[in-house]
């Protein structure tokens, strides 16, 4: 490969939220092997600096947009979002064109994925989309991710695909489509899988791994005492590591449910984890209940099973080899509950890895 076929600031990487930086750096760590290091914008939805895998592998933004600070209610968000693009583009537009940037990446489905690829338009600047091309075919679940993506997917100049069925979904959108053979999360999972926990000596040799946090779950209170009561289930089988979000405890302390978690013999509690925790709890566990998408993807490759608790999911991975989609139905959840050992699967290995494969195209460009 010639490294001189792009100049060093020519593609900036735009991420919003932790789990899109965590799920991306490798792409850029192996961009700077080649000696080329992309400049990475912030739009400000998380903070990204307060990660440690952001800290230990410097990552920091090198343009933080507009700090998201009011997260109590979903409605700020929006507000946000249109706030950012019409009183910070000018900003964001100088900075592009000072820097001499020609690309910019996006990563998934966020507000801030969207924003990105909307200002980088309008810039004049070609939009590379990550995780490109996956679909649930219903726009209002997941909501406003499917949305995010059919906008994003036509504006996108580029598209990265992690398996046939995204580029199949992206058969009438023009550009060029690229399939990785997998999602770049893969790389940072293979990455990550020994990290140190102290929470994991705390523990049974056998654990499920139990964390829920999406707002068209938690705010539907007959999807909520679900999620609850298949917890419970879980607990009366095997000890439960419950890793509680911030939102998901709101959400249980105002319906008065908050207590059958905590209080639970069988059931530990913890907040929310570094992500090289979590995926290091995740690899030892026995089996894990979560309703995270990306967490779909991350179990599939290590082959754990694992119950995703929603109605439609945008991915394919490991569906119905260890990866079972409940569909909020008890006949499901309980065949999965009396069945699980039979779902484990070997982890899987990678030729040639996602992020390679993304880093390998961007550093061609002209």
């Amino acid at each position: 490969m010639n490294k001189k076929t792009i100049s060093k600031n020519k593609i900036a990487f735009w991420f919003g939220t932790e789990a899109e930086i965590l799920k991306s750096f490798l792409v850029i760590l192996k961009m700077r092997e080649q000696g080329y290091s992309p400049i990475i914008i912030s739009t400000g939805q998380n903070d990204l600096n307060k990660s440690n895998i952001v800290v230990d592998y410097n990552l920091e933004p090198d343009l933080v947009i507009n700090k998201f600070i009011n997260k109590k209610l979903p409605l700020n968000l929006v507000f946000w979002f249109f706030s950012t693009i019409f009183f910070h583009f000018f900003k964001i537009r100088n900075y592009i064109k000072k820097n001499n940037i020609e690309y910019v990446v996006v990563h998934g489905d966020t507000v801030s994925t969207l924003m990105g690829a909307i200002i980088g338009m309008a810039c004049g600047v070609s939009v590379i989309h990550l995780e490109a091309g996956l679909r649930s075919h219903n726009l209002t679940n997941p909501f406003p991710e499917e949305i995010d993506r059919i906008i994003v997917s036509k504006i996108a100049k580029i598209h990265f695909c992690q398996d046939s069925t995204a580029v199949l979904n992206l058969r009438n959108t023009t550009g060029e489509i690229i399939n990785t053979h997998g999602n770049v999360v893969c790389d940072t999972v293979d990455l990550l899988s020994g990290a140190k926990s102290k929470i994991l000596n705390l523990l049974s040799n056998e654990y499920a791994l139990v964390t829920f946090h999406r707002a068209e779950q938690l705010l539907v209170k007959e999807k909520l005492e679900m999620l609850v009561g298949t917890t419970i289930k879980i607990a009366e089988k095997i000890q439960v590591l419950f890793v509680l979000f911030e939102f998901t405890e709101q959400i249980l302390k105002k319906n008065g449910l908050l207590n059958l978690i905590i209080n639970h013999p069988n059931i530990m509690v913890t907040p929310r984890v570094q992500y090289a925790e979590f995926i290091t709890l995740m690899c030892n566990a026995t089996l894990v209940m979560t309703d995270g998408g990306s967490n779909q993807e991350e179990l599939a490759h290590l082959g754990i099973p694992t119950l995703i608790m929603r109605t439609h999911t945008e991915r394919i991975d490991g569906l119905d080899n260890n990866i079972i989609l409940s569909k909020f139905n008890n006949s499901i959840i309980n065949k999965f509950l009396d069945n699980y050992s039979e779902l484990i699967r070997e982890r899987k290995i990678i030729s040639k890895t996602p992020a390679q494969i993304v880093a390998d195209h961007l550093l061609c460009l002209n």
